[in-house]
């Protein structure tokens, strides 16, 4: 466990797979669960792929949820998309 420059506790298990077919267009797949075990104790579902060599689109989903202005929403959702290049 450590702390983060914010003071949060930290403390990240992962499990995941990844997969990579021979095709010119998806060059890598990948899924897994990461999960705080300290502090928040947040933990999140995540999906992304790789299209292209060049262009990463990652996706991350809580389950947990908090409540606003009455309605429940996902405590915590992430996108990253990120762009590659090699010279």
């Amino acid at each position: 466990e450590t702390e983060t420059p914010a003071g949060d506790e930290v403390q990240w298990g992962v499990v995941s797979v990844a997969y990579a077919p021979e095709s010119w267009w998806i060059r890598n797949v990948r899924v897994g669960h990461r999960a705080n075990m300290v502090g928040s104790e947040l933990s999140y579902w995540t999906a992304g792929l790789t299209l292209f060599k060049v262009m990463s689109l990652d996706l991350a989903y809580t389950t947990d949820t908090t409540e606003v202005d009455g309605d429940e929403a996902p405590r915590a959702m992430a996108v990253n998309l990120a762009f590659e290049m090699r010279f």
